[in-house]
């Protein structure tokens, strides 16, 4: 079965904040009449990345791990939904360990004067939206986690289509919160037919 849009979870924690913004993200995509599957990274045995640049020169990962499967996923999907807690002002540890092992699909060009390109070996285009929740702060704390999702998207050939950042879930968590909760369906519904229309 092909999947079109992927879901991947960030957080450890099941039926929780990112969890339940991933699920109405997907749902939306899913009313669209597209196919979708959910990935819980903390359910999977995923290796750090070693730098040993085995896929520079080969194109594929040397660790066979559970990365294997997201690698599939990601191949063929058309859209991708990422979804992650703030740890200490940034992505969580099962978010970078993903993200970290992507680096197989970042094309590194040197340039005439002396400058890098970085463009992404995957061929497609394909749509991204993250997903971030924040227990106590202010919308600032995602600057570094847009960063960094931003380079992940590059290297994915997915553009920065959406997000969706939803701070003080200690004092209003997601699931009492209704009006979240429905924009995170709307924003998978609009993914969705964009990536429809697209076909």
């Amino acid at each position: 079965m092909v999947i079109d849009v992927i879901g991947i979870v960030g957080s450890p924690r099941k039926k929780a904040n990112t969890d339940l913004l991933v699920e109405k993200a997907l749902e939306g995509v899913k009313a669209t009449g597209l196919q979708v599957q959910k990935f819980y990274l903390n359910d999977m045995e995923i290796k750090p990345c070693q730098y040993c640049n085995y896929c520079r020169k080969h194109g594929s990962c040397y660790i066979k791990d559970d990365m294997n499967i997201l690698y599939s996923a990601i191949e063929q999907s058309r859209g991708l939904i990422l979804g992650t807690p703030t740890f200490y002002g940034d992505i969580s540890a099962q978010t970078k360990l993903f993200i970290d092992r992507c680096y197989r699909y970042v094309e590194i060009i040197k340039k005439e004067d002396g400058g890098f390109l970085f463009s992404s070996r995957l061929p497609g285009k394909r749509l991204g939206m993250m997903i971030g929740v924040t227990g106590s702060f202010g919308p600032e704390t995602f600057n570094k986690q847009i960063e960094v999702i931003q380079l992940l998207f590059n290297d994915l050939n997915a553009e920065f289509a959406d997000r969706l950042l939803y701070t003080g879930t200690d004092f209003l968590p997601v699931r009492d919160n209704p009006d979240i909760l429905s924009l995170a369906w709307d924003k998978g519904v609009a993914l969705g037919q964009r990536i429809k229309n697209s076909l």
